[in-house]
């Protein structure tokens, strides 16, 4: 039977999966060779590869029926493609190749053709107008806020309102969490009150077990804020609401 590993490298983890086997992600204490959407180091990308296909995933290298999938940013250039297509031909001698846009691969994945994605990254945000799978020329653009400034904006904004020092870790679970929603709504006193006010908090669990009572409204309005006005982080660009 033939083996289809798809591989999926972001700036901050790498996910891979073989044909009918649920998806994986590795996070990894290396540096990773792609930044913001733009591989810079390709031995650092080959080394990575190369780790993905025989120890994680356990193909077989130079196999008769070693097939690879992956999956490229928005905005990636000829040359990039090119040097992939190499790496992956002569370097890890995969038998079968598929490129294909990391945005093409999403709207196919929600049963669609055409559409636009929006594709929130860990240094980056990639608008992409796709029309019966092909991307748009002058159809992508890129907004250098992700997840990382969100993070960074939540600490900040942490400190400075709450007197909470939370680190990294914590500030991405509370991240996830206000973003799915509080645990518990209730006035400082503990009476209940509507979701409207502004003074409704929601508990919130810390890696280290700690709970905390915050207002997840201005914390998810603060996150709004945050992903659509890059001037907060010294972008004078467009933001994420003019690139859509």
């Amino acid at each position: 039977m033939e083996s289809v590993a798809v591989i999926d490298i972001g700036s901050q983890t790498f996910k891979h999966m073989p044909a009918a086997v649920a998806p994986k992600t590795s996070p990894t204490a290396v540096r990773m060779p792609v930044v913001a959407g733009r591989i810079e180091d390709w031995d650092g990308m080959e080394a990575l590869l190369s780790h993905a296909m025989t120890e994680e995933l356990h193909l077989p290298s130079q196999s008769p029926n070693h097939h690879l999938v992956l999956l490229e940013p928005a905005l990636t250039t000829r040359e990039h493609r090119e040097r992939l297509v190499q790496l992956a031909f002569e370097e890890l001698g995969v038998q079968g190749l598929f490129v294909s846009p990391q945005s093409v691969a999403a709207l196919y994945a929600s049963g669609r053709t055409s559409g636009l994605v929006v594709d929130c990254g860990f240094a980056k945000t990639d608008a992409t107008a796709i029309v019966e799978g092909v991307v748009l020329n002058a159809g992508e653009v890129r907004v250098p806020v992700g997840g990382r400034h969100l993070t960074q904006h939540l600490r900040r904004l942490a400190r400075e309102r709450f007197g909470l020092d939370l680190t990294v870790q914590a500030a991405e679970v509370l991240k996830a969490a206000v973003a799915q929603g509080g645990e518990e709504e209730s006035k400082p006193d503990g009476t209940p009150e509507t979701p409207a006010t502004s003074s409704v908090l929601s508990t919130y669990k810390l890696p280290d077990g700690q709970e905390v009572h915050l207002p997840r409204a201005a914390l998810a309005d603060a996150l709004a804020d945050a992903a659509t006005t890059p001037a907060l982080f010294g972008h004078l660009g467009g933001s994420l609401g003019d690139a859509v």
